[in-house]
């Protein structure tokens, strides 16, 4: 077994094993698009449990308007964006808490209810 199949395996196994998000966790989001709209507007947007499991070094989450356009994503965060999938995949609801603007980011809080 290779090392991607390893981190693969390890990943499903963490992904499946009990986590429940007590703390919000903040994530920078970049800008793929000026953002001119309400902010109150967008929802969080986690993948299936596959593509995780199966881009075991590539962790993203996107944010999407309200007519499901991708208007920011994540990068290079795993440790955070992690958090918040395992948590979603353990059934708790990811709540964006606070949205804040800095030049082409947005620094978001997401906690888990």
């Amino acid at each position: 077994m290779d090392m991607i199949d390893q981190e693969k395996k390890a990943t499903k196994a963490s992904l499946e094993k009990h986590y429940k998000m007590i703390k919000p966790v903040e994530i920078k989001f970049s800008m793929l698009q000026p953002i001119e709209l309400n902010l109150g507007n967008l929802k969080l947007k986690i993948f299936e449990k596959e593509y995780y499991i199966e881009h075991p070094y590539y962790y993203k989450l996107q944010l999407v308007d309200e007519t499901n356009k991708v208007v920011a994503e994540t990068f290079s965060q795993k440790d955070k964006v992690f958090r918040v999938v395992k948590g979603y995949y353990n059934g708790q609801k990811m709540v964006l808490t606070k949205i804040e603007t800095e030049r082409d980011y947005l620094n978001v809080f997401i906690s888990g209810e």
